[in-house]
């Protein structure tokens, strides 16, 4: 793992192999590939495992290993070793470690020796549910919460309180969901309740209406009141023909259907085309 990596791709691409799987639970490696990168690729494995072998049988310590993050010597009965990397920790230790990630959410899993940055793997995930050190749960949660705080723009929580759905981040297409724990309806663009039939725009400037009790002023008169249909900013009129000019976003606008235009003769032609009429 250290010489290809976590999945072994180093060793794909060296012996052009089609594939390179690598089974932590079960401790096996799958080839795939022509019988000459077969070959190849067998030899670089067996001639690792010589030198690894040699490696521990000429430098076996006298003593018992040191863990990595109390620095003090750890007994056979005690000791775990990551299996990316092989180095020692006492198992207290390890736990204090995960325990730590698990708290702070930072992920992901690395060996905190000195000057090693390799990922734990499968394996050692495993081996800490079944020394009772995490449910597979609890690090699933502090998983998926990392992500989330990481990639805000990509993921995000229910707005349900307390609610653990995550769903994705809308930036194109429909964006109604329903969460499968709590039945929400959310709106995955603007992230709150699904707003039908309205922009998140238009959602978002009649919100900030009602916060400032615009709303009721608006009501007292529909007919002459309403937003601009392209910037939102608040519009009456006082008499006149039914061409409006915006002069925040200098967009001119038919208030009879709230079409919008470029030009005060486009707004016009549309005005006499479509309800043959100015007023």
């Amino acid at each position: 793992i250290q010489m290809h990596g976590i999945n072994l791709q180093g060793l794909k691409n060296s012996t052009h192999l089609i594939s390179v799987e690598l089974d932590h639970r079960k401790h096996r490696i799958k080839l795939l590939g022509s019988e000459d990168a077969l070959e190849v690729a067998v030899k670089d494995i067996e001639d690792i495992t010589k030198t690894l072998l040699k490696a521990i049988q000429n430098n076996m310590p006298s003593s018992d290993p040191e863990c990595g993050v109390c620095l003090s010597v750890v007994s056979e009965s005690n000791l775990y070793r990551l299996e990316s990397c092989g180095h020692p920790y006492c198992r207290e230790c390890v736990k204090l470690h995960l325990d730590s990630v698990l708290s702070t959410k930072d992920f992901p899993l690395r060996c905190c020796h000195k000057g090693c940055e390799m990922l734990w793997t499968w394996s050692d995930i495993n081996n800490m549910k079944n020394f009772g050190f995490c449910t597979l749960q609890t690090l699933i949660n502090a998983s998926v919460s990392c992500y989330v705080a990481k990639n805000p723009d990509k993921a995000k929580y229910c707005i349900t309180p307390d609610c653990q759905m995550v769903y994705k981040v809308c930036t194109e297409g429909g964006s109604r969901f329903v969460c499968l724990l709590c039945q929400a309806v959310i709106c995955s663009r603007c992230h709150v309740e699904y707003h039908t039939g309205q922009s998140c725009a238009v959602y978002e400037r009649k919100k900030q209406i009602d916060e400032h009790g615009l709303q009721e002023w608006l009501d007292r008169d529909r007919l002459n009141r309403d937003l601009c249909p392209k910037c939102y900013v608040l519009i009456e009129k006082h008499g006149g023909c039914l061409h409006m000019h915006c002069t925040k976003c200098n967009i001119h606008i038919c208030w009879l259907c709230k079409a919008i235009f470029e030009s005060s003769n486009e707004c016009y032609a549309h005005m006499l085309e479509n309800h043959g009429t100015f007023m």
